[in-house]
């Protein structure tokens, strides 16, 4: 496979803000091209395919830098009191921050970029047999005094105390990306609860007009736009609001993937931590096994409901594409219609988007009561470590 760069910016470029107690982290965001030999020569140097990706990118990217500006100020001016200690927590607080939304920029831009991909081979026939892929990776550099000490402590091979920093870190990327599954997949199932409202609207509608005796095929369409009119006019902003739901359940699905890895090679880290901390007399240690205990049972707390959300954004999936098959048969004014509607109706009741029901071991408050235990026990465990480092 040969790689091309097609887009390669800083997303520091685009935050005018310039911190004064910090220096000002960098966000490499970089754009690939994967392909066989045999698309070297066509989708290799295609650069309107090359512009498309860029522009669907560059558009996530966008809506990265506003959130990245603001908390970078925000950490900047907390900073300015800070005692060092302080300015540890702050410090990886910012990077915890800064993570998950360039992580989120770059599932955002790698989901906009396969529907470039998706909607070119649909336009171009022989693009379908070329074997190529594009891949985005954003990256960051921070460079504050917490992110020097932890490189510094690494560097010096203190053996436990470096991998607890590690480990810290990775808890706090996993909680908040817990966290952001469980309010995406809230969001999503909130859009779904609307799509499913106004296809129910226009059921209604249809049953209404229905009763008149009108059956025949040859009829249909004129009770259409009779019956209908009003309703037929709202199926752009349903169909609208499906896609939207579309996209908020893929990032449910891809995060929450993303996760299940992190998650399984944090508990590894904290075992072998764990195994550390037990061959070592002294009483510091002791008290830093402790209190990694309380946060890895936390954190391995979250096991099931990661696999929870992405099954819920499976199954919201296979409801999204019963609903916008049946809004496009309707909006072809299809006699078939009500029977895809029928099989959403259905999938929608079990997922509770009829009344955004949930059972208890699936409800999102009792999620989130495990993130923030979770939270909780890592920051008591992460006190812990700082102090040993002071």
């Amino acid at each position: 496979m040969t790689r091309t760069v097609i887009f390669d910016w800083d997303l520091a470029k685009a935050i005018n803000y310039a911190p004064k107690n910090m220096p000002k982290p960098s966000f490499p965001a970089t754009v690939f091209l994967d392909f066989g030999a045999e698309a070297t020569k066509v989708v290799g140097n295609d650069p309107l395919l090359h512009q498309r990706i860029v522009d669907a990118c560059k558009a996530q990217f966008d809506l990265a830098v506003p959130k990245l500006s603001v908390e970078l100020q925000r950490a900047d001016g907390v900073l300015r009191d800070a005692t060092p200690q302080q300015r540890k927590v702050i410090e990886g607080s910012f990077r915890s921050f800064a993570e998950q939304t360039t992580k989120s920029a770059e599932v955002g831009a790698t989901r906009e970029v396969e529907r470039v991909i998706q909607s070119l081979k649909a336009e171009r026939a022989d693009y379908k047999r070329y074997q190529w892929h594009c891949g985005v990776k954003v990256g960051l550099g921070v460079l504050g005094a917490g992110a020097a000490g932890v490189a510094l402590a690494s560097a010096a091979a203190t053996g436990g105390l470096s991998l607890a920093l590690t480990v810290v870190g990775a808890f706090r990327t996993i909680v908040d990306g817990v966290k952001t599954v469980i309010n995406l997949r809230q969001e999503a199932e909130t859009v779904g609860v609307r799509v499913h409202k106004s296809i129910a609207q226009l059921s209604q509608s249809f049953s209404t007009a229905s009763r008149g005796g009108i059956a025949a095929k040859e009829v249909f369409s004129s009770m259409m736009n009779a019956a209908l009119q009003v309703e037929m006019r709202n199926i752009p902003k349903t169909k609208a609001d499906a896609e939207l739901w579309r996209q908020k359940l893929n990032g449910v699905r891809t995060l929450a993937h993303d996760l299940s890895l992190k998650l399984n090679k944090a508990l590894l880290d904290a075992d072998t931590l764990d195994k550390q901390l037990a061959a070592a007399p002294d009483a510091k240690s002791k008290a830093l096994r402790a209190k990694l205990d309380k946060s890895a049972t936390a954190v391995r707390g979250l096991l099931d409901v990661i696999p929870v959300n992405h099954k819920r954004a499976e199954d919201g999936l296979k409801a999204q594409a019963l609903a916008k098959q049946s809004l496009d048969e309707l909006e072809r004014k299809s006699p078939q219609w009500t029977q895809t509607f029928d099989k959403f109706f259905a999938l929608a009741v079990n997922l509770g988007l009829a009344g955004v029901g949930y059972s208890v071991a699936d409800a999102p408050q009792e999620m989130l009561d495990k993130v923030g235990t979770a939270i909780s026990a890592i920051n008591d465990f992460a006190t812990t470590v700082h102090d040993l480092r002071s």
